[in-house]
């Protein structure tokens, strides 16, 4: 059984935002997380705590794999959110359309992990907080209640936005891909 944490980093010092992803192995998260010593039910709350666990924190097991998407949500809405003023375009259908684009685009990454084991991404447990929450069951991926695992995924996308990176952590810039395919959409 494979389990995915998801988390959305807030707007950093260049208003970008990111999305951490890690998939593994049940063991495996948690020998990285007994590795952190720290207690997943207890949230990380001060800048020098996050600063602490991702130094130590690597990804270099072939068990579990990490991801940083760079997605720039709230910028590439609120563009089109403007562009479409005065059209019927609604806010649900541009979030939708977002959301289906981010799919598309991180799938193949996911995928290439996933299928190793034989597992198709929609098979994944994937764990997050609110921020992916609708993400997850817009697409109709297996949520399952927190366990506060998803503090990984945040580490992750919290230290991209810092310009910190971890070892072992796959970067992609989604930005262009997801501006475009949003115009290509929402024409004026």
């Amino acid at each position: 059984m494979l389990y995915a944490m998801a988390d959305l980093s807030g707007n950093g010092p260049n208003n970008d935002q990111f999305m951490g992803i890690v998939i593994g192995t049940q063991e495996h998260i948690l020998k990285i997380i007994k590795y952190l010593e720290c207690d997943p039910d207890h949230p990380i709350k001060t800048t020098q705590e996050r600063s602490k666990l991702c130094s130590k924190l690597k990804f270099d097991q072939e068990n579990i794999i990490a991801f940083c998407f760079q997605i720039n949500k709230d910028q590439i809405i609120a563009k089109t959110v403007a562009k479409t003023t005065g059209s019927k375009t609604t806010q649900n259908k541009i979030f939708n359309t977002y959301n289906y684009a981010l799919h598309k685009l991180i799938s193949k990454d996911l995928n290439d992990f996933t299928l190793q084991y034989k597992i198709g991404l929609r098979d994944v447990r994937f764990e997050c907080d609110s921020d992916c929450r609708d993400f997850l069951k817009l697409l109709n991926f297996y949520y399952v209640e927190k366990k506060n695992f998803h503090f990984l995924s945040d580490l992750v996308a919290w230290s991209n936005n810092r310009n910190r990176k971890i070892d072992g952590v796959n970067e992609r810039n989604l930005v262009d891909a997801l501006e475009r395919e949003m115009n290509r959409v929402f024409k004026k």
